[in-house]
């Protein structure tokens, strides 16, 4: 109900009541005259208004587009609206009434997929002079845009005072007769560890790249809103999407939470027997390790799928990490030589020191390490000759162990026959084991492990030799790791001490009567200048001199 001017110029005011619901959902108008201080119970006049709505073409084609809009192409129509007035009121059928009216593209509804050529994004508002009796139509272009939703049909609403006409205007998506798109989405993909099928695969320096390879082929009709959903595992990182062959389908994709990622294929619709083929480029992080490298695609449109068994592929590799260690060794006493027996009073020889260094040079932190030494300590008759006094540790917490009771496999040298080694290691002597769990190795970190040991020359004074290298071995492991991988011998040292002989310089016999002749040949020159100088002369005593003069 509404209040309304004067329209008879009786000096009173007049009402409107509308009926929105009669002639099945037409809606009609009735007008009552106003009387002092209330309405006349007796309507004057009833106005019914039928509004009819069309839109040419009568479908949106997502693949043609008939026009540009806002410097891209989009596709153009024109809704056609139709009013009629029709009265019950006898004697007011020459007469005209003024409309107001409303056009509204999906009223209510969030988002924007269409907008008026005029310039009004939603909503336009008209006014009309209708004759009684007569229709009038008029013409509303608009275009919609680019949208990812062409399942629901796009609604236009028209409203006149209280009555309203909506109607749909659906996708055409060139689907059959039915409309209703039926696909078959076959998703193939393989993955590739830099060039390596390996399991597991042991990621080293300057391999650290993941290559999958996937095609994606529409087999049955047209899948709008095609998209490939990609899941990775914490460990890997996306670098590129790369599509591949000419004409190639459009691929874009956006970050989604969490390590994945949308991607949309050929927006907005993905053609029937189109295949796309594109190389997706993962890398591996540094702070995040795991023991498997885990790839998920999955495709999916709007269409009815055949078989949706072949529209996902789970790719996964289990995987190792080698760890880019520095493993060094250093020794303060390189080369000695053992003196004859009586040379230096008895007991240990000198004492040296031996560094052994880990350093990480990789570009995430390492644990679970152990540095292990086989340090030579005792001979034949398991008589010690080299032997370990201290352990200092930096980082590392370190065990010593003592040679074996058993012979172990040890063939020990007899000392008479170190002539013919070169050589004393765990293979011919017994060996102290040095085990050492380091520490966390942050990235540029590291830990050091410094031995003070001291040599026993016992056992060389009674030994046939003139060198022999006494050699200790250092080398890295990761027992029980499911992530590290350290091979044997990839990470291994060798601390080499030479120990000689020391030789005694013969003197030759033509040089021994050289020097008694010239010892004597200068004895007799000096005891000739002496003779001549008076020093063997003997002065005479007084009593003598008398006695001389007396005879």
């Amino acid at each position: 109900m509404a209040a309304l001017p004067d329209l008879n110029h009786d000096g009173l005011g007049d009402a409107a009541v509308g009926a929105p619901l009669e002639g099945g959902h037409r809606g009609a108008l009735y007008v009552f005259h106003g009387a002092p201080g209330t309405l006349l119970p007796q309507y004057k006049q009833i106005v019914q208004v039928n509004v009819s709505l069309s839109v040419e073409p009568p479908a949106i084609s997502v693949i043609q587009r008939n026009c540009h809009r806002g410097g891209s192409g989009a596709v153009c129509l024109r809704a056609r609206i139709c009013f009629r007035a029709t009265t019950r009121a006898r004697g007011q059928r020459d007469r005209d009434i003024a409309l107001r009216f409303n056009v509204s593209l999906e009223e209510g509804t969030p988002g924007s997929r269409a907008a008026f050529d005029s310039g009004a994004r939603r909503l336009l508002r008209r006014h009309l002079e209708l004759s009684l009796g007569r229709q009038s139509c008029q013409r509303v272009p608009f275009h919609v845009l680019d949208t990812s939703d062409y399942l629901r049909p796009l609604g236009v609403t028209v409203t006149l005072a209280m009555a309203e006409d909506t109607g749909p205007v659906p996708f055409f998506k060139d689907c059959g007769e039915d409309n209703e798109c039926v696909t078959n989405l076959v998703l193939r993909a393989t993955m590739d560890i830099t060039g390596s099928r390996q399991s597991p695969h042991v990621l080293r320096r300057g391999r650290r790249k993941v290559t999958v390879t996937a095609s994606l082929e529409n087999r049955e009709e047209n899948a709008y809103n095609a998209s490939l959903r990609l899941s990775l595992s914490p460990n890997l990182l996306l670098a590129s999407v790369t599509p591949r062959g000419p004409g190639a389908v459009k691929l874009e994709c956006t970050a989604l939470p969490g390590h994945r990622r949308l991607c949309s294929v050929g927006h907005p619709v993905f053609r029937s027997r189109a295949k796309v083929s594109f190389t997706l480029e993962l890398e591996f992080s540094c702070s995040v390790l795991l023991d498997r490298a885990e790839v998920t695609l999955e495709a999916t449109s709007d269409g009815t799928e055949v078989t949706p068994g072949d529209n996902a592929v789970q790719l996964s590799v289990p995987i190792r990490y080698e760890p880019e260690l520095f493993l060094a060794s250093d020794a303060t006493l390189h080369r000695y030589e053992v003196q004859p027996p009586g040379t230096f009073p008895r007991g240990p020889g000198p004492e040296f020191k031996t560094t052994v260094t880990v350093q990480n040079l990789g570009c995430y932190p390492v644990r679970n390490v152990t540095l292990r030494m086989a340090l030579p300590a005792l001979g034949f008759g398991r008589v010690p000759f080299l032997s370990v006094t201290r352990v200092l540790a930096d980082n590392a917490t370190c065990t010593l162990r003592p040679p074996p009771e058993d012979k172990g496999g040890v063939v020990p040298v007899h000392p008479q026959d170190l002539l013919r080694v070169d050589r004393m290691d765990c293979g011919n002597a017994w060996c102290q084991e040095l085990s050492c769990r380091l520490g966390r190795l942050e990235r540029g970190g590291g830990a050091s492990v410094r031995l003070l040991r001291s040599i026993h020359t016992e056992f060389f004074h009674g030994a046939k030799f003139k060198s022999v290298r006494v050699v200790s071995s250092a080398w890295l492991g990761a027992p029980g790791s499911r992530l590290l991988a350290l091979e044997e011998g990839a990470q291994r040292r060798e601390v080499v001490l030479e120990i000689s002989r020391a030789r005694r310089v013969p003197v030759s016999l033509w040089i021994l009567v050289g020097s008694v002749l010239g010892g004597l040949l200068l004895l007799g020159l000096i005891i000739f200048c002496l003779w001549k100088l008076g020093f063997f002369a003997r002065k005479k005593l007084p009593e003598e001199e008398e006695e001389e003069e007396e005879q």
